[in-house]
């Protein structure tokens, strides 16, 4: 039995080129115990906002975790997780991808944890060198 037109492709976050905005379900972000920002890159991308489409990604370099986020106009509530994503049905953890930070992004220092927190700073300035 033959099949009759193509399946329709799906293009995904991580087929974005350099410079491309977008937009994805909020969903396709969420951020660890320390509020770092993880995404899932394999989650479809769309040209335009509607409906559940809300987040808007920008592709800002060739690195596989080289995305500018815009939460501002998102009416979405995050929950935070040891490790985000893992255990979700259809979740290919293999396109999660950990997002960079500034300094000026690093988390609080309100909950004592400052050894993770210098750790995950020294990590940082690791890779940026």
């Amino acid at each position: 039995m033959g099949v009759i037109g193509s399946p329709k492709y799906q293009r995904t976050i991580a087929d974005m080129a350099v410079g491309e905005e977008g937009y994805a379900v909020s969903w396709a972000l969420g951020f660890d115990l320390k509020d770092i920002p993880y995404l899932n890159t394999g989650m479809s991308i769309h040209g335009k906002p509607g409906g559940t489409v809300q987040l808007s990604i920008k592709r800002t370099g060739p690195g596989p975790a080289d995305y500018s986020i815009n939460i501002q106009e998102v009416d979405y509530e995050w929950k935070q997780g040891k490790n985000p994503f893992m255990g979700v049905v259809g979740v290919d953890t293999s396109r999660i991808v950990r997002l960079d930070y500034t300094p000026s992004e690093l988390p609080s220092l309100e909950d004592g944890d400052t050894d993770d927190i210098i750790s995950d700073l020294e990590s940082w300035l690791d890779n940026e060198s």
